[in-house]
């Protein structure tokens, strides 16, 4: 592994843990096994450690949550996303906590939040599509979107905040619900 991704991964454990105010550079270096040169060489500033963390989850997570096919139709890949997307967070409990820990963040800088968004695009423009060919609700997608991930993540945090074992079936739950939000 390299230098820098053991870096980012003791940072990621290490703030989802502690909390970033109670997570020092100086923990990270320590926890990374390397000096404070060295940390300082890649990220300038806790700041710049924490977005580069953030957009190293979002490439990883984009490598396990993709749409099926562009083939298929509105509801089967909505239903194939969110269920991919729950199984990941719910395998990645670190991961999911500290995103969800710093997407509304000010620290997040805004080409961190623009490609963010572009990590959210391809599921978005299905339910546009579905919007258009009458599948899916004629509600503005950015409150159709934030509601439906509101509900999911409160799913997944009160699992994991539980211990909660999820089961297929209660994960098909979700994403009936998720759909039965969604269609028109």
């Amino acid at each position: 592994m390299e230098k820098k991704e053991q870096i980012i991964l003791k940072a990621i454990h290490l703030l989802v843990t502690n909390g970033e105010h109670s997570t020092p550079m100086s923990l990270i270096a320590k926890e990374a096994n390397t000096g404070m040169g060295t940390i300082y060489n890649y990220f300038p500033s806790k700041e710049d450690l924490i977005n580069e963390c953030y957009s190293y989850l979002r490439q990883k997570q984009q490598l396990f949550i993709q749409l099926e096919s562009n083939d298929a139709g509105a509801k089967f890949l909505i239903q194939s996303y969110c269920r991919c997307a729950i199984a990941y967070m719910l395998s990645n409990p670190t991961e999911y906590l500290f995103l969800k820990q710093f997407y509304f963040s000010p620290i997040l800088r805004e080409d961190v939040r623009r490609k963010d968004q572009e990590f959210f695009s391809p599921i978005i423009k299905v339910v546009e599509q579905g919007q258009k060919e009458g599948y899916i609700k004629n509600i503005p997608t950015v409150e159709l979107f934030y509601f439906v991930l509101g509900g999911v993540r409160s799913f997944i945090s009160y699992a994991l905040l539980t211990n909660m074992p999820v089961s297929d079936d209660m994960i098909e739950r979700q994403v009936a619900l998720v759909w039965d939000t969604l269609k028109g």
